[in-house]
């Protein structure tokens, strides 16, 4: 099994694979420009059984390779043709091992990646002396009644949202992408985070659709104090950038 890039020619056989990620989507991939790079896993017989994207970055010689801004991860994706757990796991060993040998034989100065939650085996990566660091994340049941997500809260947070129900906080979730977008932008550059405004209006306009994702605005006196962007992958809301005012 090896990792190759994708080009421009193979590109429709890439999503052609149909990856059930958002993150691999032709949509969501159309929101970086060039500097998104598709990569194919290959079985032995170069065959494309998977793959995953990425994002090029650094100048000149100092190539970087990383996780696509404002996205959770690479969207690591195969067609598994194994039945059993113990295959299905060596399987996925053999993918994070090709992955790790196209790192290292790569010219890439830096390279950070992401991966979901379910590539949670990075033992070949350890072994060829790449560092990785397993980071835990918090998910909510939103099958759960209201009632319910609300007393398996931290009571310290409870309190929280208790405390802006009684200072008059209101919560919508108006799909107003402009607003969202200059809010963001601007906190993001008050402190000196680089922004990527093309991508970042890109995704608001994507996201914007309903199924891809949820604008949450809160307000106060009819003036907005935060928003919050989620977007939607399958059944999993990831957080993906906010803006508060509110301390």
């Amino acid at each position: 099994m090896k990792v190759i890039p994708v080009i421009p020619e193979r590109i429709e056989e890439f999503h052609s694979l149909k990856s059930s990620s958002l993150f691999t989507s032709m949509g969501w991939v159309q929101c970086f420009g060039p500097s998104l790079q598709r990569f194919f896993l290959l079985d032995e017989n170069e065959k494309p059984i998977g793959g995953f994207v990425a994002y090029h970055g650094g100048k000149g010689n100092l190539r970087t390779l990383i996780t696509p801004p404002f996205t959770p991860h690479i969207g690591l994706f195969t067609i598994e043709n194994k039945n059993k757990p113990v295959k299905i796991n060596s399987f996925r060993k053999e993918v994070i091992d090709a992955i790790a040998d196209f790192l290292l034989a790569s010219r890439y100065v830096y390279f950070k990646l992401d991966f979901a939650p379910e590539w949670h085996d990075m033992q070949p990566m350890i072994w060829k002396k790449i560092h990785a660091t397993i980071r835990y994340t918090y998910q909510i049941d939103l099958n759960q009644s209201e009632s319910e997500i609300n007393d398996n809260l931290d009571s310290s947070k409870r309190n929280k949202i208790n405390k802006g129900g009684r200072d008059g906080l209101v919560v919508s979730h108006d799909p107003d992408e402009d607003t969202a977008y200059r809010l963001i932008s601007e906190n993001l550059e008050s402190n000196a985070i680089k922004v990527h405004n093309g991508i970042l209006k890109n995704i608001f306009s994507l996201v914007k659709e309903k199924e891809h994702g949820i604008f949450t605005m809160t307000s106060s006196e009819n003036k907005i104090v935060a928003v919050n962007v989620c977007v939607i992958d399958n059944n999993t809301t990831h957080y993906t950038v906010t803006f508060t005012t509110i301390r």
